[in-house]
């Protein structure tokens, strides 16, 4: 009887153990993704008033 307690005790600490792993590992993914994707925009906006201060310089002169 004792061994059947043991064991369901380390079943609950390994599927507790599982969770909050794939709880961390998922958090971490979406703050990448969401980084990544400020990233991309912010870089786009750059560019973006790059080209257009380009053009206006090209179509002043």
């Amino acid at each position: 009887m004792l061994f059947l307690v043991a064991g369901a005790a380390s079943l609950a600490v390994l599927a507790t153990t599982a969770t909050v792993t794939k709880t961390i590992v998922m958090t971490t993914l979406q703050k990448i993704i969401i980084a990544a994707t400020f990233v991309a925009a912010v870089g786009t906006g750059i560019y973006e008033a790059h080209q257009v201060s380009t053009l206006r310089t090209f179509v002043t002169k």
